[in-house]
């Protein structure tokens, strides 16, 4: 086996010395500063929290080598990749307490490009490894892949829908006092974690926030 990041002999997917690089470039390691109302890093408390302020919680920027590894899973199909980001998630997700997981899906095209839809790989097995319940009630539609589209074109696309008939099973949750999670690769406008933050809203009253890998 080889290192997916440096291409040296490894007995794992990252190497000890890639492995050590990966956490060093998490906004945990860098930033010292917590925020005192939600805990997540911060660079200094004169800047506005990304959570408290946006939803959003991400590990890193998109930077090497967080970037190399989310090149070869989205366009390499490094599907096995899934069991190196999960745990990234798990160590954000502390913060959250009791949380229930939404899947962002991946395009129609993206989904035939890799095979698989990157982000239902992940969850699945935050699922099957640490415990958490997963909601499928999102659902790609259109053509094409975000990251084709200039910030204009992704303000009036509308790439995402809801599954509909799920109001008893997101009312369980609810009535059980879970915090609601979009779960993404890449946030880069913020553009299609607010339009589906926006959908859950409308269709089940639910107030979400997101955990993403990068913020590029």
């Amino acid at each position: 086996m080889f290192c997916q990041i440096c291409g040296n002999f490894s007995d794992t997917i990252l190497c000890p010395g890639c492995e050590a690089n990966l956490a060093a470039a998490s906004f945990s390691h860098c930033y010292g500063t917590r925020c005192p109302s939600c805990n997540s890093p911060v660079l200094d408390l004169q800047y506005p929290c990304l959570l408290c302020s946006h939803a959003v919680r991400a590990y890193g920027r998109y930077e090497p080598p967080l970037s190399t590894l989310i090149k070869r899973y989205k366009f390499g199909s490094e599907r096995n990749l899934s069991k190196v980001f999960a745990p990234l998630y798990h160590t954000m997700l502390q913060d959250f307490g009791n949380v229930a997981l939404i899947p962002v899906p991946s395009s129609r095209k993206g989904y035939r490009d890799r095979g698989f839809d990157q982000m239902d790989c992940i969850c699945n097995f935050l699922k099957k490894s640490f415990g958490y319940p997963v909601l499928h009630i999102l659902v790609g539609q259109g053509r094409g892949e975000q990251k084709f589209l200039t910030s204009e074109q992704r303000k009036l696309r509308i790439g995402y829908a809801v599954v509909k008939g799920k109001h008893a099973l997101v009312k369980t949750f609810i009535e059980r006092n879970y915090s609601f999670i979009l779960v993404d690769d890449i946030s880069t406008t913020g553009r299609t974690l607010e339009q589906c933050g926006k959908l859950l809203y409308q269709s089940y009253g639910i107030q979400s926030s997101s955990i993403v890998l990068a913020l590029a």
